[in-house]
């Protein structure tokens, strides 16, 4: 199973928090559980950092309980109170969490795609083959979309009765957690 579960949501509602709750910096993030049931958690930690530059940071974290397929895919979406546009912008995260392939490749355990993009359909409706991609996805660069930051990600993953080959591509897996830390500079 391929978990495709995307939260579109208005986002000042904070269930829990790191820290005091203020967004002020990552020790007292803001955060949004966006869905809890008995397989997966998916939680969103946001924050502010007004170093040099006002950049917007986030860790979005997804806990597998249950026994899932590697290749996992989790999003959110949001578009601001009020506002009469039907676009709701979104944040794709994808992510291939092998635990033997993690255990020896670094890079790899830190590795997330991250897909900026947007939809029509609201928090009733989404279909996650209308999302499309920004024109910009492929970029990088903090100031033009979401920038994943390889030093602060992580995946804590392990094998759960897995049938498969080594070279399979997949596996089954529990996570306590992925971890996928991003930013944007406004």
């Amino acid at each position: 199973m391929k978990l495709r579960s995307f939260a579109a949501t208005i986002l000042p509602a904070a269930v829990l928090a790191v820290g005091d709750n203020s967004g002020k910096d990552g020790d007292n993030a803001m955060t949004v559980v966006l869905h809890d049931d008995s397989d997966f958690n998916i939680t969103l930690n946001t924050y502010n950092s007004f170093d040099q530059v006002s950049e917007f940071h986030g860790d979005f974290e997804m806990t597998i309980k249950t026994r899932q397929m590697s290749n996992q895919e989790f999003g959110w979406c949001y578009k601001l109170t009020g506002s009469e546009s039907t676009r709701w912008d979104c944040m794709r995260v994808q992510a291939n969490v092998e635990p033997k392939k993690s255990a020896d490749d670094e890079l790899y355990k830190k590795s997330f795609t991250i897909v900026d993009g947007h939809t029509e359909d609201g928090p009733d409706t989404f279909d996650l083959t209308d999302f499309t991609p920004d024109a910009l996805f492929g970029a990088t660069d903090a100031d033009m979309n979401w920038a994943p930051s390889k030093n602060k990600s992580y995946k804590n993953c392990v094998e759960d009765n897995n049938p498969f080959p080594v070279d399979y591509g997949s596996a089954y897996v529990t996570c306590e957690k992925l971890n996928a830390h991003w930013f944007r500079e406004f």
